[in-house]
């Protein structure tokens, strides 16, 4: 989602907001706020209307706030009211450190002369800025900085190659030298008048203290604390619905809305190769509830075409292998407005990387490089950001905000995103704990088993084929378990062609970039069968698509 977007002037500098509005404004649908021009700052906001009913510029005693996203503490209040009078009040660090929501702002002070930008805890709202030569911009998403002419746009060649080994960026890269992802947890702040740019944490993970709490406790508290986050994030006077998987983690916010609002019906929709095991699980979880189901199915020949442009909606920075179910979103959106997604359920709730990690001690370089190889020299591990006894923050904050997270970022110019896994006191509780207790999915299962039986005793889960107390299987799951075929939907006929043109090392835009001859390293062994070579394919033709896109 474009989001806010916008600029420090120089001095009788010809006003270049329309310049980025036009780069950020590619579906007719987005509703954009009023612009906000003055001798020094130019900004704007563009969004979908779910949260923001109305188009007008917040400026209150010379100070402009503009905010892409929600909280969840103070639901009644209008938020950049609160943001203003945090600001106003000189306590903004202490209001953002205990603050719940999935945002980013702006606040220019006319005053003082200075811009900030913010995050959310975790920054999953996405928010680019540029910063060279005293020229300061920001926007949600990359191209809107493409927009203006003082922009040095180099491509940073070190980054092609992350993205290859990886399938994702590191930290705050982007594929551009000087344009970089704003920090979680993150105010930056830039002086007009003297071009100094500082950044500051208003959290850190250290805030987490470890606590003695009981396995069958921890339970308990985990179950109420997983319905009061479920509960801040849901209103049933709105259009709200959930993509359910054969996972664990849609399914226990489909259980936890279903107690506290048996009568609702919602809207659930499931995506896959007809009759594969998330399908199926599925529909015995909605047979549960009330809900309305719609089911979509993925074909040899209705993904990648569909997918193409949407490279250059998430700037080149997710593989479209993974855009999973994001052709299906014009009609989705015609059922909700606000998607609950179970975004990381199963490594927060479920210590799904666990597996592969020391229990409970600080990340270091020597236990994250099997997660990020050669590339763990670029990686900002001694941050004292992650100061605590654990290893996933890091991850969290890289691994998966940067790669899982940004297939939620490729629904957001469609469907608003609510992530009920990272609540606050569910993120800050499940980390007090000692590793031990989610180990093997323990905590996870035991919760869901006492608060939502009906939902995980007689259903399985599609990672195993049995229930999560390992006592039932059900004879229906098993016969696909995949809800993709990209090792053999690559070979298809047409889709071979246009790979084979995208990748054609002598008319490709990539080989400027790298040695690699993407073609014949990856495409022509996956085509005759020795390898399946579809994630590095997928990644490589990103890349290019994206590249081409810039010329």
């Amino acid at each position: 989602m474009p989001g806010i977007y916008g600029y420090v002037k120089k001095h009788n500098e010809h006003s270049q907001l329309s310049s980025m509005t036009k780069k950020l404004h590619y579906y007719k649908h987005f509703r954009k706020d009023d612009d906000f021009i003055d001798n020094d700052f130019e900004a704007s906001h563009l969004h979908l209307g779910n949260m923001k009913k109305d188009t007008k510029v917040f400026f209150k005693d010379n100070v402009y706030i503009s905010i892409e996203g929600e909280q969840y503490d103070f639901k009644e209040r209008n938020f950049e009211e609160l943001l203003f009078e945090a600001y106003k009040n000189k306590n903004l660090e202490q209001f953002l450190n205990k603050l719940d929501g999935y945002f980013n702002a702006v606040i220019y002070d006319r005053n003082i002369k200075k811009v900030f930008l913010i995050s959310d805890r975790y920054g999953m709202r996405m928010l680019y800025y540029y910063f060279k030569d005293g020229r300061f911009a920001f926007s949600g998403e990359v191209k809107g900085l493409l927009g203006l002419d003082f922009v040095d746009s180099s491509i940073d060649s070190n980054q092609i190659d992350c993205f290859m080994d990886l399938g994702y960026l590191l930290e705050d890269y982007s594929w551009h030298k000087h344009i970089k992802l704003i920090k979680p947890a993150t105010i930056i702040e830039f002086d007009i008048n003297s071009k100094e740019l500082i950044q500051r944490y208003y959290w850190k993970w250290s805030q987490i203290k470890p606590q003695n709490i009981s396995f069958h406790e921890a339970v308990d508290r985990l179950g109420q604390l997983w319905l009061k986050a479920v509960k801040k994030r849901f209103d049933p006077n709105e259009k709200i619905g959930i993509s359910l998987s054969g996972g664990l983690d849609s399914r226990a916010i489909l259980a936890a809305v279903n107690k506290l609002y048996p009568d609702f019906k919602g809207y659930a929709y499931t995506f896959g190769i007809p009759n594969c095991d998330d399908i199926i699980i599925a529909k015995l979880c909605i047979a549960k509830t009330k809900w309305e189901h719609r089911e979509f199915h993925f074909t040899s020949n209705n993904w990648f075409e569909s997918r193409k442009k949407k490279v250059w909606f998430t700037d080149g920075m997710l593989n479209l292998m993974h855009m999973h179910g994001s052709e299906f979103l014009d009609e989705v959106s015609e059922h909700i407005d606000f998607n609950l997604n179970g975004y990381l359920g199963d490594v927060v709730f479920g210590g799904g990387w666990l597996g592969m990690l020391p229990f409970n001690k600080r990340a270091t370089n020597e236990n994250l490089k099997i997660f990020y190889k050669n590339w763990i020299n670029i990686c900002k591990i001694d941050d004292d950001f992650y100061d605590i006894d654990k290893c996933e923050p890091h991850l969290y904050m890289n691994r998966f905000r940067r790669f899982t997270n940004m297939g939620t970022v490729n629904t957001l110019y469609k469907i608003d995103v609510r992530k009920p896994f990272f609540d606050n006191e569910v993120i800050e509780f499940i980390h007090s704990l000692p590793d031990e207790y989610r180990e093997n999915n323990k905590l996870y299962s035991a919760m869901l088993l006492k608060f939502f039986p009906d939902f995980y005793k007689d259903i399985p889960w599609q990672k195993t084929g049995k229930t999560i107390d390992k006592k039932n299987s059900n004879s229906l799951v098993g016969k696909v378990r995949s809800y993709t075929d990209y090792k053999n939907w690559i070979k298809d006929d047409y889709v071979a062609k246009e790979l084979m043109k995208i990748l054609d090392k002598e008319k490709a835009m990539y080989p400027k970039y790298t040695n690699v001859d993407f073609k014949r390293k990856y495409l022509l062994p996956h085509l005759n069968g020795s390898k399946d070579y579809s994630e590095e394919i997928l990644r490589a033709v990103t890349v290019e698509l994206y590249l081409k896109m810039l010329a």
